[in-house]
Order: structure tokens, then C-alpha cells, then sequence
């Protein structure tokens, strides 16, 4: 991947619109395209609202550290599946975890009835967060207030769909760099039927041609943020152990999928899409 260093500022953002544009879309699996949000994902505990971040370069970093229900401010990384979902009416076992939680899953491992820690408990048909345990995905449990404010139109990039993303699509490596923008190490996604010369042109004309940028947003680990603007990663919807899901990596020169060792609670970023029909 070549590395591309701007500090243009960007004055637009991807729309929220799934059009049938075949220029802007992802194919993320043989025969299956999606449409990015607008910017990551970010969150306000004491209003309970979500949004997408204004611009694609946005991230919030060490502010995650001030994570809590009582907390006026905005936060961008997230333990897996803590949309917010509250099943324990329907099942008692599941331990309910809040998009604020910041607890370390191995408090939670002792709990026999959810030794999965966050997300799907044991009474949970799906380990993933798909079927039965959707609920639990960030996209489709909650409306976005600034990505149609409804429930159900957006969702989480599953393992299978990262890799073919990054590995499987025609000219995946051709269509992939990491890139600067405003000081943010990212990585940049370019659409399928992209043309052109990424070299002679701004970030803004990117945009326009569908191009996304996944900002290092850093991690949280417990209330202490690390690397906020160097590297980061993103979650997908795949549980890889009883008590770890993959995530995406975006790290300096390369990006790659991978399994987090240290359980669930990291907080990382999030970046939705929605399926969209090409034809």
C-alpha cells in the first residue's frame, strides 16, 4: 500500500442515501455491494443518541477517556456489541452492557450464565452478532440521528466481509492506501469501479468519487486511550472465542484483520454500512 500524506481539510462527506450508484459502492462479498456511513460512529450517554461523525477525518480520541452515563460529551470507541440492547426481559442470563461500559470482560467471566462476556449470551442462538443476536449490532438496534433515524438501516461489517473487502475484491490491493488526512493516519478505501490517479487529486475530489477514509481513532483499554491518530480498529460483527471478536486493524503501513486477545471490552471504533442493489 502507498502511503499518501494531506493536510487539505475537508469541507464535504459522503451522503447518507443508499443510491443505486454503482461508482461509490463496496463489494463486500461475490455478488453482495455496500455503502459506507458518512464517518464513524459516535455516541452521547446522557441524551442516549447516536450519530455519524460530520466528516470522515473526525475522531474524538483521548475525550473517550471521560467514558460514563453521566458524561455530557461525545465518545467513539466502543466494547463489541454494546449497542445498548436490553434482552433481559426475554432472557435473564444475558448480561445487559451499556455503550458506555468500559469494564474489562474478565469481571464478567465468573457469571457461568454469559461466559461469552459482552454481547449474546449463552441462551443466544448466534455467538455473532447476526440472526438471532442482530439486536446486539450497533446499526441495527439503534437509529442514527444523523444517518435516517431509524432502526434497522445500517449494520456491521461481518469477518468474512472485512477480508473479501480487503483481499478478495477485484484490485482490492490496488484500491486500498494508507493516507493521511489533517494529521489522521487512516486507511483509504476507493470503490470498485474507481479511475484515476489518487496522486493528482485532493481528498475532496476522492470523496466525491465515492472514497473512504477509516481514520486510527485509537483504542481505549479500560479509561486510558492509546494511539489516537496513529493507528486504530474496527469492529466486526464475527465472535471469534467464547470470549474475543475479529476486528479490522489500521496501523502504520498496513492494514489487516485480527482477533482480539484481551477479550471484548477495548474500546474500538465503528463504522457502519447498508447493503445496497446495484441493478
Amino acid at each position: 500500500m502507498k502511503k499518501i500524506i494531506l493536510t487539505f481539510c475537508i469541507l464535504t462527506s459522503l451522503g447518507l442515501s443508499a443510491k443505486k450508484n454503482t461508482s461509490m459502492v463496496f463489494s463486500v462479498a461475490p455478488n453482495r455491494q455496500v455503502e459506507f456511513s458518512k464517518g464513524n460512529l459516535q455516541y452521547q450517554a446522557t441524551t442516549n443518541t447516536f450519530r455519524f461523525a460530520k466528516h470522515q477525518y473526525e475522531i474524538i480520541g483521548d475525550a473517550n477517556e471521560n467514558i460514563g452515563p453521566d458524561y455530557e460529551g461525545w465518545i467513539d470507541l466502543f466494547a463489541w456489541a454494546s449497542s445498548g440492547y436490553d434482552n433481559r426481559t426475554n432472557d435473564p442470563d444475558v448480561l445487559y452492557v451499556y455503550p458506555w461500559s468500559w469494564r474489562c470482560r474478565l469481571e464478567h467471566s465468573a457469571n457461568p450464565l454469559n461466559p461469552f462476556g459482552y454481547g449474546p449470551s449463552t441462551t443466544m442462538e448466534e455467538a455473532s452478532l447476526v440472526g438471532t443476536s442482530r439486536e446486539y449490532d450497533w446499526g441495527v438496534h439503534n437509529p442514527i440521528k444523523n444517518g435516517g433515524n431509524r432502526k434497522d438501516m445500517w449494520r456491521t461489517l461481518t469477518r468474512d466481509e472485512w477480508q473479501y473487502l480487503l483481499t478478495g475484491r477485484k484490485n482490492a490491493q490496488q484500491l486500498q492506501h494508507m493516507y493521511d488526512v489533517n494529521g489522521v493516519h487512516g486507511l483509504l478505501l476507493l470503490p470498485d469501479n474507481f479511475q484515476g490517479d489518487i496522486l493528482q487529486m485532493t481528498f475532496r475530489q476522492l470523496e466525491k468519487q465515492g472514497a473512504v477514509f477509516l481514520p486510527g481513532g485509537g483504542m481505549r483499554f479500560h479509561l486510558k486511550v492509546v494511539d489516537a491518530g496513529n493507528q486504530g480498529s474496527y469492529w466486526s460483527s464475527t465472535a471469534a472465542t467464547r470470549g474475543s471478536a475479529y476486528f479490522m486493524g489500521v496501523y502504520p503501513g498496513y492494514a489487516a484483520l485480527s482477533t482480539e486477545l484481551y477479550g471484548r471490552h477495548p474500546g474500538r471504533s465503528v463504522r457502519l454500512v447498508r447493503d445496497v442493489n446495484t441493478k
